[in-house]
């Protein structure tokens, strides 16, 4: 007993360590752990160790005396964006049609750590059980951003295409947890819950177009506004970083009616996470000093992020083939994983920004700048529910006693239906439709004492088609935060709004995701494990 309380002290420990950037947010793909990784996420039903808290905590009673394990995912996720040419009427005189070179992230490989422990307490049958770890997602993207060229010209390829969408993002999202389940022997039904923190650390960089003028004052007679958006004039680069943390749970059951099967489910609730912090704004050249002279100015910075969270709903039906002494030579589980995700329909900042900008038109004792508020921004998401099957298994080829394999083999796929609507595509959380294949593998040694110390070893691959957007089809448009009728301040400006159609509003049906989408992970995933 002395030595499991060690054991957990130390688990204990590792936990409040591991609390690192290397847990990330995002939208998921199957499945996080080692093991569960190389049988292609189908272990619900099965799973036999700590890491039952995030799958289904009901089968933690299956743990004897104490369980931890380690896990680090190591993710190379190659994504792709290669935007549509765009044309720049903002000179009518000399049209430009730009190309624009592919992009890629450029943060590769991501890894992230997971830590979980669990214990019997005494004879009872009840086992509990604390963890920490993030979801199964990439959470760090960058992509190029290069310094604006004043000497470009129409037969040039541009980088940074994506930059109106994504320039950079480091996403957190950490779950530390406890739980507990109960096993009720006279019906072989196990319950189990888990409490958790979703904690959330975001640093999100993008490019807006920081044009406020009326959007229907012509230069020369000929040039609108929206035919100057994206202007490298205009081009502001902006940081948000915001972090949060809600309470949540995950409910668990694991029903065994017989030695060759089980059953087992969970449900995690949806929940918001609500996040606070600051924006940064990083003025383009032509304007930077007015900025440093104190023309151009931001008053006051805070910022708050929602995001919302969807059910997450699993299901596995596992299948034990036993011989001799009930020996276990394989096992195959059919698993399904719901995740309503059609509850997230757009990023809400809603912020309290105030901007200071020169007022070009003051004279004699006017006053020769003006606040502008900026609106709160809603970045449109649209995410549609999304199913993925899952079937894997094991095969003990090699056994230390009829209880205990020495060497276990695993084989598992996956499909998986899109959360991203094409129309909406983006590249910092893209869910397109996944294919994936995986293998894996354990090599146990049984010590005298009974114990078992394993280490476990996953490789996934995760194939998706692309995803491409022709002209007219895109409709994450361009953020253009700072045109007036966006935030009226003046009995004029509302007068003048009143008469805007919102379809002519800057940056309306102007998309700035258009192009042709590529998405290929290959994960590796090892893990230590000890059982006593």
């Amino acid at each position: 007993m002395a030595h499991a309380s060690r054991l957990l002290v130390c688990s204990l420990l590792l936990v409040a360590l591991s609390t690192t950037e290397a847990f990330a947010a995002g939208f998921t793909f199957p499945e996080n752990l080692t093991r569960a990784m190389g049988r292609g996420g189908a272990w619900i039903a099965g799973v036999d160790d700590a890491s039952a808290l995030y799958l289904n905590p009901g089968a933690l009673t299956r743990i004897e005396r104490g369980s931890l394990l380690l896990n680090v995912n190591i993710i190379d996720h190659d994504l792709r964006f290669q935007r549509n040419p765009r044309e720049d009427r903002s000179n009518p005189l000399n049209p430009l049609s730009f190309e624009y070179d592919e992009v890629r992230n450029e943060s590769r490989p991501y890894i992230a750590p997971m830590l979980f422990g669990g214990m019997r307490v005494g004879d009872l049958p009840l086992v509990l059980a604390t963890g920490i770890y993030g979801p199964s997602s990439v959470g760090r993207l960058r992509f190029p951003d290069p310094p604006i060229r004043d000497d470009r010209s129409g037969d040039e390829s541009l980088d940074g295409g994506q930059r109106y969408m994504i320039i950079e993002q480091d996403v957190i999202l950490f779950y530390p947890s406890i739980a507990a389940a109960w096993r009720f022997d006279d019906i072989n039904l196990s319950l189990g819950i888990t409490g958790q923190l979703a904690v959330t650390m975001i640093d999100y960089n993008i490019a807006i177009d920081g044009s406020h003028s009326n959007p229907t004052v012509r230069a020369n007679g000929s040039v609108t506004v929206r035919d100057q958006l994206e202007s490298e004039t205009y081009l502001t680069r902006t940081r948000l970083d915001v972090s949060g943390a809600v309470p949540t749970l995950i409910l668990g059951a694991l029903w065994e009616p017989h030695p060759r099967f089980a059953l087992g489910a969970s449900w995690r609730p949806r929940f918001t996470v609500r996040s606070s912090g600051t924006i940064d704004v990083e003025f383009p050249p032509d304007l930077r000093g007015l900025s440093d002279d104190g023309s151009i100015a931001i008053l006051n910075d805070d910022v708050r992020l929602e995001i919302n969270f969807p059910h997450v709903v699993r299901l596995g039906a596992l299948y034990r083939h036993l011989g001799a002494e009930d020996r276990e030579h394989f096992n195959v589980e059919l698993a399904g994983v719901y995740e309503g995700w059609s509850v997230l329909e757009e990023y809400v900042v809603r912020t309290d920004v105030q901007v200071q900008l020169p007022n070009l038109a003051a004279h004699g004792d006017q006053d020769p700048f003006f606040v502008r508020e900026l609106p709160d921004l809603r970045l449109p998401k649209q995410y549609r529910d999304s199913v993925s099957i899952r079937l894997g298994g094991e095969f003990h080829p090699l056994h230390h006693n009829p209880e205990t394999p020495r060497l276990s083999l695993r084989a598992g796929g996956f499909l998986e239906t899109a959360a991203t609507r094409p129309e909406y595509a983006h590249l910092d959380f893209l869910s397109p439709r996944r294919i994936g294949t995986s293998v894996g593998a354990s090599w146990n040694v049984l010590h005298r004492s009974g114990a078992v110390s394993s280490i476990d070893v996953g490789f996934s691959m995760i194939f998706s088609p692309d995803i491409v957007l022709q002209e007219g089809e895109g409709r994450y448009d361009l953020l253009v935060p700072l045109w007036i009728c966006g935030s009226p301040q003046t009995d004029a400006e509302r007068e003048y709004c009143d008469t805007v159609a919102p379809e002519d509003a800057p940056g309306v049906g102007q998309p700035v995701n258009e192009g042709r989408y590529q998405s290929h992970m290959n994960i590796f995933s090892v893990g230590l494990s000890h059982r006593w």
